[in-house]
């Protein structure tokens, strides 16, 4: 299994926020781990194979624990990352589709050997 790992110069790039949002938002951007997501998008995939991006969020694990919580990485996050890899050529979609737990067709991902 090869997992490619992303040097923070790749990810400060896509670390954004329109100039229009809020605050919140500017502090959400630059708190946000995407090469962390990223690694573990290419760690699913690989370990796993192919999937949707509800399954590739089904087999994230924990980022953390907080007290007794356990915190995981939020769809949204997972499905950012997965994009950047994907427009960085990491991940491909195979052209087949999934069914999503809402019963809607959904692409299935895989990693780029």
């Amino acid at each position: 299994m090869t997992i490619v790992l992303l040097s923070p110069t790749d990810t400060d790039r896509m670390r954004r926020a329109r100039t229009r949002d809020p605050e919140t938002s500017h502090q959400a951007a630059q708190s946000a781990d995407m090469c962390a997501s990223e690694a573990e998008v290419m760690r699913i995939l690989h370990t796993h194979g192919c999937g949707t991006d509800e399954w590739i969020y089904n087999l994230s694990a924990p980022v953390h624990e907080w007290h007794s919580a356990r915190i995981f990485y939020t769809p949204q996050r997972l499905r950012t990352a997965r994009h950047a890899l994907t427009l960085r050529g990491l991940v491909e979609w195979t052209g087949a589709y999934g069914i999503s737990a809402t019963g809607r067709k959904a692409r299935v991902w895989r990693a780029v050997s």
